[in-house]
């Protein structure tokens, strides 16, 4: 219909739009999801954990977010795989602290101290633990880990953790490709 709003002519419309009916935690759910595969997509993660089935599920997550996921039982191996690979191919790894040959700390701590690799200085280290006391976190600190996370694994609480720490990384390595510096594919 028309109407006139002082001198101007104003013409209405009516639109009728269908909407399903859903819950606003769906639409925060969906949100969530989609910004954990942006910060999840392309990274290239080192996952070590002792519990099988801790261990797949953490690399199922991290695998359905677009992340590619290198897998090690135990801190020994995951340092092993560390020194292994080429510089510049993990952008995070995920610890668990309880491990038998190598505990993640120490495990940590070998990869801190890598001769050789820069980027063992600076690869962010997030210990996965059921240990939750200020000690505990103290001991993952001074072993050189940048992020604290408590078991289960929870993907958000993971997501949030990878965002903050792998950001600057990411920023650094752009910068390092700009500069004709490049990591492995």
């Amino acid at each position: 219909f028309q109407k006139a709003y002082g001198n101007f002519p104003v013409q209405f419309i009516t639109v009728r739009l269908s909407f399903e009916k859903g819950e606003a935690s769906d639409v925060h759910e969906e949100r969530k999801m989609t910004s954990c595969r942006a910060v999840l997509n392309g990274l290239k993660i080192l996952v070590a954990d002792d519990n099988e089935l801790n261990r797949e599920i953490a690399v199922c997550l991290l695998e359905e977010e677009g992340a590619h996921v290198t897998a090690a039982e135990n801190g020994k191996q995951a340092a092993e795989v560390f020194e292994n690979h080429p510089p510049g191919c993990f952008d995070a790894i995920l610890m668990d602290i309880m491990m038998p040959e190598m505990d993640g700390l120490e495990a940590a701590k070998r990869i801190r101290s890598c001769k050789g690799r820069p980027d063992g200085e600076t690869v962010p280290i997030i210990a996965m633990t059921a240990n939750v006391f200020a000690e505990d976190i103290a001991k993952t600190r001074g072993a050189g880990m940048d992020a604290h996370l408590i078991k289960p694994i929870d993907l958000d609480q993971v997501c949030r953790a990878l965002h903050k720490v792998v950001r600057k990384e990411k920023k650094d390595e752009e910068y390092g490709n700009k500069m004709g510096i490049h990591s492995c594919s």
